[in-house]
């Protein structure tokens, strides 16, 4: 996604031509501070990102060191997929995540083996 200001501005329908809704909930990967993402990724959403600046190696290192890596990536869906497991409507019905709260970040601390 270019710009999630943009994003934000458009109209639902056009958002859910993006992330439709049997979709979600998305796991970003953001090579920056995924705070851009949090109300994009919704409850159940995951945040792949590196949370500060000032790491100096090629970015295939600095990426495997802070937790970016498809390992993480996986996870991150799986534990996703599992959080909206639970989720149920006022009248019963399954639903996904909503857009509008904020998806906690996963660090290299919460980054568990595949």
């Amino acid at each position: 996604m270019p710009c999630r200001g943009w994003f934000a501005q458009q109209p639902t329908a056009c958002q859910d031509e993006v992330l439709p809704p049997p979709v979600r909930p998305p796991v970003s990967v953001e090579a920056g501070i995924g705070q851009g993402w949090r109300d994009i990724g919704g409850d159940a959403g995951r945040i792949i990102s590196l949370e500060h600046f000032g790491a100096s190696a090629d970015h295939q290192r600095v990426y495997q060191e802070f937790g970016i890596t498809a390992e993480a990536v996986a996870q991150a869906a799986r534990d996703s997929i599992h959080a909206t497991s639970g989720l149920v409507r006022p009248g019963g019905d399954q639903q996904t995540a909503s857009r509008s709260r904020a998806a906690p970040a996963i660090g290299p601390s919460d980054v568990r083996p595949v």
